[in-house]
């Protein structure tokens, strides 16, 4: 085999079909190798980047061999699949050419079978066989085709230069993204710096201005505070001197009110003392009554005596008047026949007419006797009755006079009293006025500070009133005590107006133990403390003047009804 033979089996022959093929073949790779190198170009690489506006590419839409896969061209992409192609078409004729000589073979036998010559079937099949060979070109002229492709796109590298390009580009794009980046991010730096530097700026100012507002506002809280402390300090001071003045009238009163109740003590014994006196009174009383009890009894004996004496000559008149009616029937029945039983009859009637003369003489001198002796015995009585009824009325009288005198006394006494009470309240009446204007002037300083001293101002004002009121009540009370002079009180009136009078007294100690206690507290905190405090034991002052006065009323009424 030589390069003669190899190039006569090469050339296509007379047959149709390897003309077609072999012109199919070598016009489709002579095309295909035209189209790769025409497309295998930067500039159509760069077009196919570049896109018609929105199908852009980007290095952000794959991978490198992906974005080389899309940048390729249609010549790149041809070249790529067109040597499978050909050589598939090389195939396809040679596998047509066998069909074709094959199916020829079947129809000779056939034909030889059926009485033709063999001599003419082997001339057949000779020709046949001759030609089989040349049925094998197409695959040939396939594998060549598909080995110059490859030859070529080898030699050309295409895809390489496609890769690198899609490299550079992507590095070029790489290098322009962080080039942007980094200027915004300078921008952006700058613009954060300067903004800071701004909002610096800007705090600075700001703090020197609430510096300044501060400044400010701490010499006018400071000028507050010594206004302040000054109105409170002299608060403080004016509200020690009246507690101290109220204190000593309170003292005053709290001495007048024990020397009272040291009074109405004397009065309560000399009360004891007639109380007993009335007991005694009351015990002779009772002696009187069983005296009287006694005569009662006995003059009850005496009518019964007298009842029986009057039933037995009753019964003896009774009889004398039946022994008459006997008698005159006796006469008359037998008048003519005891005649001389007459003599003795008169004899007889005659005795009995002595005993009973003699028997109710008997009789009436008995019952004189003992009318004598009733009449003498509550005669007795009598005496004896009249004589303690005396006793009993001077003594009662005595007593009497003896109670007036210790009343009056003791009126007397408690008017002095409630007098001095009168005038103790009214001092601190006049006190608790002055009072109210001195702690008046001081809250109107410090009231530029607070409001909450206004209620104090109310407190001092219901002091006022209270005091006012309990002075009335204590002058009612003189009134209706003056009025009672010239009546007799009775024991439990005077008992619940010493009851009251203590609880007063009690009252006016508390008062004044309160106010002691304020007074205290008023040394022994600070001026934060004060209006608190003041407010407390003013209210506490306050219940205990409306508690005086109720009670002060009460006994009024109480006296009044008494």
């Amino acid at each position: 085999m030589n390069s003669n033979e190899i190039l006569a089996f090469l050339v296509p022959g007379d047959d149709p079909l390897q003309v077609t093929f072999f012109y199919l073949i070598a016009v489709t790779g002579v095309i295909s190798l035209i189209m790769m190198l025409w497309g295998a170009r930067t500039a159509n690489w760069e077009k196919k980047w570049n896109g018609s506006g929105a199908d852009d590419l980007d290095v952000e839409h794959g991978s490198v061999n992906e974005i080389s896969a899309a940048v390729a061209s249609a010549g790149e992409k041809m070249a790529d699949i067109m040597p499978g192609i050909l050589l598939i078409f090389g195939l396809l004729g040679t596998f047509l050419g066998l069909g074709i000589a094959l199916n020829k073979a079947s129809t000779i036998l056939i034909e030889a079978n059926t009485g033709g010559g063999i001599d003419n079937a082997m001339t057949s099949l000779m020709g046949m066989m001759e030609g089989l060979g040349t049925k094998f070109k197409t695959s040939t002229w396939g594998l060549i085709a598909f080995l110059s492709l490859k030859a070529c796109a080898g030699l050309y590298n295409y895809d390489e230069r496609r890769l690198r390009w899609c490299i550079g580009k992507m590095k070029a794009a790489f290098d322009q993204g962080r080039e942007t980046m980094r200027k915004i991010h300078e921008r952006d730096q700058s613009s954060l710096l300067s903004a800071l530097s701004k909002i610096d700026q800007t705090l600075v100012e700001q703090l020197q201005a609430s510096r300044k507002v501060l400044e400010q506002q701490v010499q006018l809280t400071q000028h507050g505070t010594q206004a302040t402390t000054n109105a409170l300090a002299g608060t403080h001071q004016a509200v020690a001197d009246m507690q101290q003045a109220l204190l000593q009238q309170l003292q005053a009163l709290n001495s007048s009110a024990q020397n009272s109740q040291q009074s109405l003590e004397v009065t309560t014994n000399l009360l004891q003392q007639h109380s007993e006196q009335n007991r005694l009174q009351l015990e002779d009383s009772h002696a009187t009554r069983s005296s009287l009890e006694s005569f009662i009894a006995t003059n009850s004996e005496n009518l019964s005596s007298i009842s029986a004496a009057a039933n037995q000559m009753a019964s003896a008149a009774g009889g004398i008047g039946q022994s008459a009616d006997h008698l005159k029937a006796a006469i008359g029945e037998f008048k003519s026949s005891v005649g001389e039983v007459l003599d003795g009859l008169k004899q007889d009637l005659a005795g009995t007419i002595d005993n009973m003369g003699e028997s109710f003489t008997r009789n009436m001198s008995n019952i004189s006797t003992t009318m004598a002796q009733a009449t003498a015995g509550i005669s007795g009585a009598v005496d004896n009755l009249s004589e303690n009824v005396g006793k009993t009325m001077a003594s009662v009288q005595q007593s009497n006079e003896i109670s007036i005198e210790i009343q009056k006394k003791a009126q007397g006494e408690f008017l002095v009293t409630s007098s001095s009470l009168i005038e103790n309240v009214e001092a601190m009446t006049t006190l608790v006025n002055d009072l109210r204007e001195n702690i008046l002037s001081g809250l109107r300083a410090v009231s530029e500070n607070g409001r909450r001293m206004v209620s104090l101002d109310k407190r001092y004002s219901d002091v006022v009133e209270k005091a006012a009121r309990s002075a009335d009540a204590l002058e009612q009370l003189s009134e209706r005590l003056k009025n009672m002079q010239l009546s007799s009180p009775l024991q439990p009136a005077v008992e619940q107006m010493l009851q009251q009078v203590e609880t007063s007294s009690s009252s006016l100690s508390n008062i004044d133990r309160h106010i002691l206690a304020l007074k205290q507290r008023l040394d022994g905190s600070d001026h934060s403390e004060h209006i608190g405090d003041i407010r407390n034991a003013l209210g506490e002052v306050i219940g205990r003047l409306e508690g005086i006065d109720s009670q002060l009323k009460k006994t009024s009424f109480e006296s009044t009804d008494a």
